[in-house]
């Protein structure tokens, strides 16, 4: 485990050295890069670039000072963590449990890839499992994380990256359609449409194709739509 970790800080290190190199001989070659703080200003008008070297010293800094919003790179450091706490041997686990009336019940455990994809490995599986009779019904269990959880900087839109987190949540908790009118189909050709998505896609989704999240308001929505 040390020896692991050891050679990821090592590579991430490595990283930034190397940035911290590219910046420091994009300055030092004047005049042909002497606009390079123009240029990273007009790549970058409203976000913040802040370059050290390894010793400290600021090569480089864009609204340093300005307070922002953390956008995608903020999984970066999230990532990171979770590698740091949970291994990278961690797997998340969905259980399923069959009971003698041939009610199946499932728990989910917090996967953050429960795709049809990987239902559609998993389905099979669990047909050799469990016989081909009918279930008599389905219960689905997302307790694994508290009811009241809400993860900040979530807003309240119908964008795919505001879905909510859940710890059975089917294809993060989104729908990806084409909708023409009051028709809407799936616009991925492994997740079948159900009467519960078309009601949601036809209620926020745009005509065309896009990826919406699962509302907001109701999180049991997201619950029944993974059953």
């Amino acid at each position: 485990m040390g020896t692991r970790r050891h050679a990821e800080h090592a590579g991430a290190a490595m990283w930034f050295r190397l940035l911290a190199t590219v910046f420091a001989v994009l300055l030092l070659q004047a005049p042909a890069f002497a606009d390079v703080k123009d240029r990273i200003a007009s790549l970058a008008p409203s976000g913040l670039v802040f370059v050290l070297d390894e010793d400290g010293n600021e090569l480089l800094a864009q609204n340093a000072d300005q307070p922002f919003v953390p956008a995608s790179v903020a999984k970066l450091v999230t990532a990171w963590l979770a590698m740091e706490e949970l291994g990278g041997d961690y797997r998340f686990k969905t259980q399923f449990y069959l009971g003698d009336d041939r009610v199946l019940y499932v728990r989910g455990g917090g996967d953050p890839f429960l795709v049809s994809e990987e239902l559609a490995v998993l389905a099979p599986k669990l047909l050799d499992e469990t016989g081909t009779e009918p279930f008599t019904g389905i219960v689905v269990d997302a307790s694994y994380y508290p009811a009241e959880l809400r993860i900040p900087g979530i807003e309240a839109t119908d964008e795919a990256y505001d879905a909510l987190n859940s710890a059975l949540a089917v294809n993060f908790n989104t729908i990806n359609a084409r909708r023409n009118g009051k028709t809407v189909r799936s616009a991925e050709e492994q997740t079948p449409i159900t009467p519960l998505a078309i009601s949601q896609f036809r209620a926020r989704g745009p005509n065309g194709r896009s990826r919406i999240s699962l509302t907001q308001e109701d999180p049991s929505i997201g619950i029944r739509y993974a059953g």
